[in-house]
């Protein structure tokens, strides 16, 4: 399963590490990756660069790459825990 999680650097708290940590079994290995944007939340609106950015989501689509996927049981999970918090 893959999870992608877009958030400022502010919103990194040790919360937010333990419940990654909750939502993985122990015997399980997990991979953090991160990727720095140099400006962040800057998307192409119009133009080339919105079919640019649209033809890459389609490709990561596509390819199973920047996807989320979870069961209904595994959302609730995940949702229960974030909204106690």
């Amino acid at each position: 399963m893959e999870t992608i999680i877009k958030l400022k650097p502010s919103e990194l708290t040790d919360l937010l590490v333990q419940q990654i940590r909750d939502f993985t079994k122990p015997d399980q290995e997990a991979e953090i990756t991160i990727t720095v944007k140099t400006q962040p939340g800057k998307r192409a609106v119009s133009g080339q660069g919105y079919l640019a950015d649209l033809q890459e989501s389609i490709n990561q689509l596509n390819s199973g790459k920047n996807t989320v996927a979870f069961t209904l049981d595994e959302f609730e999970a995940v949702s229960k825990t974030s909204a106690r918090e």
